[in-house]
């Protein structure tokens, strides 16, 4: 059962990842969508807020490196959430980035947010 959550974060960490390389554009096209009225971005405001306070409070482990990870995570998207509600026009400068940059960045999150999740599923198992 103490191992729920960590199984939970590497699966998304690895499906996230494999979205990002292999629909990047579509994740652009969903950026710009949701930057050009910033209150688009309130109900994933409200799911990074609920799922990133679940996670790091019922998963409250500080210590050991991957145990610090998966509650570390659940406080940045908890502390993310928390920010695009408060102050919803904070990430609009993203909008300005090119296209390439950002598929560039899309792709290299990915590999990088796909090894994290590899590794601490690797790690829990």
């Amino acid at each position: 059962m103490q191992y729920i959550i960590p199984n939970v974060v590497a699966i998304l960490l690895v499906v996230l990842g494999l979205s990002y390389l292999i629909q990047s554009r579509r994740w652009i096209s969903l950026t710009r969508y949701i930057l050009d009225q910033p209150e688009r971005l309130y109900p994933t405001a409200i799911v990074l807020l609920a799922a990133g306070s679940t996670i790091a409070l019922a998963y409250d482990n500080w210590y050991g490196t991957w145990p610090l990870f998966v509650t570390l995570l659940g406080w940045l998207m908890a502390a993310k959430g928390a920010l695009i509600l408060l102050f919803p026009g904070l990430f609009q400068k993203f909008n300005r980035v090119p296209d390439h940059y950002l598929t560039w960045h899309l792709r290299l999150g990915g590999l990088v947010v796909i090894v994290l999740g590899g590794l601490l599923w690797r790690h829990v198992h």
